[in-house]
């Protein structure tokens, strides 16, 4: 890209200099909770056919308290962290709150984002229909369980495949980010937990569920 930033360039040059499986250790995501957020948002968008976008609040935190593994009620409540709490950026558009039931390990308390989905339709249902980088970064993932339960993952990463083509990887991300991913350091404060955004993210308002994944493996 024409104008890219020096961390940029670094970051990439950096990412090239490393073997298949530490490129994998790099774009691995061990987070129960930015797990099962994503695999609830990649459920909602099966169930409305694909056609829509999300948006992660993460100003409205919802605490959800998971049952045995043979168990499936989940107990949640809400709670506004900042500012108060937004249904997404704007006013326009018919949205619904997401359902994060699933089973998964007994007694863990997981701070969860409220997330918002709006579905689309006409000319802007052909635009929210997912693009080739968004089916390749989606199709590029493995979810599995490193804590021991198999009823509910808490780990993904990208396939080995994938990173071996370190060109076409920053292709799909760049496509996904508007050609933004990594335009600039991210401040320290963005880098804290699991549920950091990126500056291009917050331009976008609602979003895929790619560009959800795209943002967290920049950071």
């Amino acid at each position: 890209i024409m104008g890219a930033s020096k961390e940029r360039k670094l970051a990439q040059i950096w990412f090239r200099t490393l073997s298949l499986r530490d490129r994998q250790r790099v774009l691995t995501v061990q987070d129960p909770g930015w797990v099962r957020l994503v695999v609830s948002m990649s459920v909602t968008r099966r169930t409305t056919k694909g056609q829509g976008h999300f948006y992660v609040d993460t100003e409205l935190m919802e605490t959800v308290v998971l049952p045995p593994s043979s168990g499936r009620k989940v107990e949640r409540s809400r709670q506004t962290s900042g500012s108060s709490g937004k249904s997404g950026p704007g006013k326009k558009g018919t949205h619904k709150k997401m359902s994060n039931n699933s089973k998964t390990s007994s007694g863990q308390v997981l701070q969860i984002p409220a997330v918002s989905f709006r579905r689309v339709t006409g000319l802007l249902q052909r635009a929210g229909n997912l693009s080739d980088a968004e089916n390749f970064l989606e199709d590029a993932l493995h979810f599995v369980s490193l804590s021991g339960d198999s009823s509910f993952p808490d780990t993904v990463f990208v396939r080995q495949d994938v990173v071996e083509d370190a060109d076409r990887l920053f292709e799909v991300l760049d496509a996904i980010s508007c050609n933004r991913f990594l335009e600039k350091k991210p401040e320290k404060q963005v880098l804290k937990g699991s549920w950091g955004e990126t500056s291009w993210i917050k331009d976008l308002g609602f979003y895929s569920l790619a560009t959800w994944i795209a943002n967290r493996l920049e950071l």
